[in-house]
């Protein structure tokens, strides 16, 4: 997930705790508004009882003062009584008590209207007492109801304001540490990122970061640590290009050395060899005399021998672009055999027959040639072993016992240069491939 991802994730996480705190705020706040609508209610029934109870009284007080004037004064009680009659429907309307009520006082008023005098009186005044009753035992459950709904309300009220405080600022809290943990944690790994690109520029090659995370911090770090690879890539290619341009120095060096001592000896060798071989065609007497003439002459072509070869490594007598495999493979051979780490290994040359001429140049070619020998001397106890052949059109040469990676990588990058191959076929033997040239073979 990106950190765009992350920073959207975590809006929507604001917005759904604060849609979860609306929801439940108005939750509550339903609650409070009906409470208060029966609040509003028992108000209402409140003073529908308050009339129904002052007409009551004033109805028993005409009542009480008509009994005790035997009858008389009571005038004004068909009003009080009509009163009452319009408090108790509208009290009927909720309570089916009052409602009975009612028919007993209209069933009393008929009597009081039917039969004057005390008895009408004693008839109205109990409904009246009856109905006084049930209105202030309504009133009593009134005011009860009033006080539980205005405990809620209060209650309600006030865990409303304590929730919404408590989530809110518990909610800004929360967010703010996850807020803070998360930056903190991006600060740190940042900064981890930023050391490790500093001892990478200041040359630190170890084990990469190996990051899980797969936001833009963790390509980040993937990418720095594929800076490191490739700049450990780089070096190893710098190393192989210093190595490898020592070597040719090196070789070039000897070639110049050896086309100059083939070049001093040669006149003098000659000289030496024609003498030798006068003194041997003179047919001296002594038996000695003709073996010692014949030893010159020997040794004398035997230095030639060793001249041309080294002409061979400066390059001479070759064209720029065709070597002869063979001929190349042993010069090496014979060179190695007066390098010292070679002096305990034995060297087995095998040449194929009938090769065609290879292209390339013959001093890369020793050249490379050179360094899969070194690079099977130094980690090989057995003896060595070069073969030549031709293979699916390709010459080849091959090197039981090369296992220097450096040297080999140097002679990769050799033959890539001139066209060729060098690869390991098997554990311990590397093949050098190159095209022979399309014109007729040497052999």
């Amino acid at each position: 997930m990106t950190l765009r991802a992350k920073g959207i994730f975590a809006l929507l996480a604001m917005f759904a705790y604060a849609g979860a705190m609306y929801a439940y705020i108005e939750h509550e706040r339903s609650t409070l508004l009906a409470d208060v609508a029966a609040l509003e209610g028992l108000r209402e029934s409140e003073d529908k009882l308050t009339r129904a109870g002052i007409a009551i009284s004033d109805a028993l007080f005409i009542v009480h003062r008509g009994i005790g004037a035997n009858g008389e004064g009571i005038d004004d009680l068909p009003s009080e009584l009509e009163e009452l009659e319009g408090s108790l429907k509208r009290l009927g309307e909720s309570s089916p008590l009052f409602a009975t009520r009612l028919s007993e006082l209209r069933l009393a008023q008929k009597e009081l209207a039917d039969h004057h005098g005390m008895a009408g009186l004693y008839g109205v005044r109990a409904p009246l007492i009856a109905i006084g009753h049930d209105v202030d035992h309504e009133v009593r459950d009134v005011h009860a109801r009033r006080a539980r709904l205005n405990a809620d309300v209060r209650r309600t009220y006030d865990r409303i304001g304590a929730l919404t405080l408590a989530l809110g600022i518990g909610g800004l809290a929360l967010f703010g540490m996850l807020t803070l943990l998360f930056f903190t944690r991006l600060s740190v790994q940042l900064g981890a990122l930023r050391e490790r690109a500093g001892a990478i520029v200041r040359g630190y090659r170890g084990p990469p970061l190996a990051s899980r995370r797969r936001d833009e911090l963790g390509v980040l770090s993937r990418a720095i640590d594929g800076m490191a690879a490739d700049l450990v890539e780089k070096e190893r290619q710098l190393d192989l290009g210093l190595r490898r341009q020592m070597h040719a120095e090196t070789m070039a060096t000897v070639g110049a050395m050896a086309a100059k001592v083939a070049h001093e000896i040669g006149n003098p060798l000659a000289i030496i060899s024609g003498a030798a071989q006068e003194l041997a065609d003179a047919a001296p007497t002594s038996d000695a005399a003709r073996r010692h003439a014949a030893m010159i002459v020997s040794e004398a072509e035997r230095i030639r021998d060793i001249a041309l070869r080294m002409t061979r490594l400066a390059g001479s007598g070759q064209p720029a672009d065709s070597a002869d495999l063979n001929a190349v493979t042993a010069s090496a051979v014979e060179l190695a055999r007066f390098d010292p780490r070679f002096a305990r290994k034995q060297i087995t040359l095998e040449p194929a027959a009938a090769l065609p001429a290879a292209k390339g140049d013959p001093r890369t070619v020793t050249h490379i040639v050179m360094t899969l020998l070194l690079a099977a001397a130094e980690h090989r106890e057995a003896p060595l072993r070069l073969r030549t052949g031709l293979e699916a059109g390709l010459l080849f040469v091959a090197a039981d016992g090369a296992a220097d990676a450096a040297r080999i990588a140097i002679a990769q990058q050799l033959a890539a240069e001139m066209g060729a191959t060098v690869e390991l076929r098997e554990p311990g033997c590397v093949l050098f491939r190159l095209s022979p040239q399309p014109t007729e073979g040497m052999h």
